[in-house]
């Protein structure tokens, strides 16, 4: 008969690897959504700060 407590179930350590490499995976995803938000974010800013600018600088030239 054969022991098999002593063997490694090398299944379990090939789903380990493989639910690790998906999970990472996963992550990196969700990461560059994330990024991608808060660049537009950040876009959006700008544009509305480059518009108040605009306005300010408008307003000032109509008061001279």
């Amino acid at each position: 008969m054969e022991s098999t407590n002593n063997m490694i179930d090398y299944n379990l350590i090939v789903y380990i690897g493989i639910v690790l490499m998906v999970l990472i995976f996963i992550l990196f995803i969700a990461n560059e959504i994330d990024k991608r938000k808060k660049d537009i974010e950040l876009f959006k800013q700008q544009q509305l700060s480059k518009s108040f600018e605009k306005g300010k600088n408008a307003n000032t030239n109509k008061s001279n």
